[in-house]
């Protein structure tokens, strides 16, 4: 009913447990029907909190990459050298360390989402924690850069639909390729190209970054 008095279309198909809703905006990646349930105060925290998720799991491997490869006089001595002594002993650039590291999250991943239930989660934990000690351990990647995957990989998990996590999740690409090239301008400009291609992007006739609860009824007006 929320979505009917938004002013969007329903579609229920026999057979499917689900219903299909349009139009989309950008603004529903943010949001689940369960948050209605809740006071104003506590679903605004959830919303803030699923923001700083999803700019965590596009931003934070392109900015390790782009602070570790071309900038790292961004990054304190401290912890600059604190990553130099964790990467003494990795052959490969941080480029080519974390594209690891993201394909084989990826293939963890779709490893879980397609075996049953009873097993796909404890291969997801056993098998993140095994292949991470056991990597770090063999010196093919850094400490730190297991911290930067899992809390990428964490964060990735707190948007509110798969479909919308697998784009992200190609987004998340793009941007690490820019950082490797440019550094934190690269960063910079890969988020601005992403960010007017979504601005740019229509659902049935409807902007995809729109804001307004009365939806398509206000297109006729």
């Amino acid at each position: 009913m929320e979505y009917i008095e938004q002013g969007k279309v329903v579609f229920f198909m026999d057979g499917y447990p689900f219903g299909l809703v349009l139009f989309n905006t950008v603004f529903d990646i943010f949001k689940q029907p369960s948050d209605s349930n809740y006071l104003s105060v506590f679903v605004y925290a959830l919303y803030a909190l699923r923001i700083v998720g999803i700019m965590l799991s596009l931003l934070l491997p392109g900015l390790y990459v782009a602070l570790i490869t071309i900038n790292p006089e961004m990054l304190k001595i401290q912890l600059a050298l604190s990553i130099t002594e964790s990467r003494q002993f990795v052959p490969y650039p941080a480029f080519i360390e974390i594209m690891f590291m993201l394909l084989l999250i990826e293939l963890i991943t779709e490893a879980a989402v397609r075996l049953p239930l009873s097993i796909s989660n404890t291969i997801g934990i056993v098998g993140g924690i095994i292949l991470g000690q056991a990597i770090v351990e063999a010196s093919l990647v850094s400490g730190v850069l297991i911290i930067v995957i899992a809390a990428t990989t964490i964060a990735n998990g707190i948007i509110v639909n798969f479909e919308n996590g697998i784009t992200l999740r190609l987004m998340k690409y793009f941007i690490v390729i820019f950082s490797a090239l440019f550094g934190i301008l690269g960063h910079v400009i890969s988020l601005l190209i992403l960010c007017s291609y979504i601005a740019r992007i229509t659902n049935f006739g409807v902007p995809y970054v729109r804001w307004k609860k009365e939806g398509i009824q206000s297109e006729n007006q």
